[in-house]
């Protein structure tokens, strides 16, 4: 009995031993994981869907050859007017302001003067004298014809009823350029003031007048723009002047409205270059369809000289870090659990929300979307 007893405590020592053995040893096993793991961030499920949170991969995107360049926001030749009257006169109304929108053949302003009336005065007594002489000159041609009338009479005649329809023309022409209805004045019925109206359609950028003032012929009164025909004015440095082609796309930002970016097309390479910029005068039409855009204002625009294929990942993708850009990699899904970690990576050129990606061959599954909730080292 005393033999068995022994036995028995021996035995029962020995499971024990063995017992924390094995313990210890599946301890030590999940503390290896434990540290493991302690690197990675860890991301529930939840977490995941309420963030919004996305997986993707490296992608091939199309990135642009782009020529940086500034310029200007002009008017074409034939989209801006500067308002000025064929007659002096005094300033009797004026029925618009900067900023008004006007049609082709609207009355911006009326003059008003001595010269003005007498020019219709004379038009009408030059058409009534016309009339008559154009009456004896058939009369005497008709005479003469018929061997009543003498050919001196005949060419007397003639002549003063060609004398006066040079007269008539060109009073009639000097009426047409004030934009008056002529037919009108023959009839005596005359205009009290000169309308001057708009020759194209647009917004009136400028009034020069004041009413009461008077203005003398060809005097500046106001300018009209046409919205619609406005270009840009870029200049380009002579290094890059090689890579430009007419019809080449053309994108641009004004220095007020650096987040909208606007397109147009490049039309005219000039030839010359500017001996003191260096720089040749470009001009690209701008495409249809976008804002109202401010006469002269200053911009910046990339000239897309060519497209080339690239590694990317979606911008949002990347966490700026103090050592440069990093973004995070699945290392691995265990139940509803995402295990990521920081990796740094190399850029390159950004365009449409994609960044370039030099060394992304083997990054795998990266989280694309929802990481600005997460801070970089």
């Amino acid at each position: 009995m005393k033999h068995y007893s022994i036995f028995r405590l021996v035995f029962i020592f020995a499971l024990t031993f063995l017992f924390d053995a094995c313990s210890g040893g599946g301890n030590e096993k999940a503390g290896a994981e434990d540290v493991a793991n302690a690197h990675l961030i860890k991301i529930t499920q939840e977490q995941f869907d309420v963030n919004g949170m996305k997986l993707g991969k490296v992608v091939t995107h199309d990135f642009d050859k782009i020529v940086d360049c500034n310029g200007y926001i002009t008017v074409t030749p034939g989209g801006m007017a500067n308002i000025s009257t064929q007659i002096g006169g005094l300033v009797k109304k004026i029925n618009v302001s900067p900023g008004d929108h006007v049609k082709k053949g609207d009355v911006l302003c009326e003059l008003t003067s001595n010269e003005f009336i007498n020019l219709q005065k004379d038009f009408a007594e030059t058409s009534a004298k016309l009339k008559q002489l154009d009456s004896d000159c058939r009369r005497s041609k008709k005479l003469y014809k018929e061997k009543i009338g003498s050919e001196k009479n005949f060419i007397a005649i003639e002549s003063e009823y060609m004398s006066m329809h040079a007269r008539y023309t060109a009073l009639k022409m000097q009426l047409q350029l004030l934009d008056l209805n002529v037919n009108r004045i023959e009839k005596n019925n005359f205009y009290q003031t000169c309308p001057v109206l708009s020759p194209i359609t647009g917004q009136v950028s400028d009034v020069f007048i004041n009413l009461g003032q008077f203005v003398e012929q060809q005097q500046k009164l106001m300018d009209v723009i046409d919205q619609d025909k406005m270009q840009l004015r870029l200049s380009v440095f002579e290094d890059d002047v090689y890579y430009l082609k007419q019809g080449q796309d053309v994108n641009f930002y004004t220095i007020n409205n650096r987040d909208s970016v606007y397109a147009a097309k490049l039309k005219n390479i000039s030839k010359s270059i500017n001996s003191d910029t260096k720089t040749i005068t470009c001009l690209a039409d701008i495409d249809e369809g976008q804002i109202d855009f401010v006469n002269n204002s200053f911009i910046r625009a990339g000239i897309i000289t060519d497209k080339q294929e690239a590694p990317a990942l979606p911008s949002e993708a990347l966490s700026k870090s103090r050592t440069g850009f990093k973004v995070l990699t699945l290392v691995k899904k265990e139940g509803d659990l995402y295990y990521f970690k920081w990796v740094k990576v190399e850029t390159g050129r950004v365009s449409k929300h994609f960044t370039e990606i030099f060394d992304g061959s083997g990054l795998g599954e990266v989280l694309v979307k929802g990481v600005y909730n997460l801070q970089a080292e």
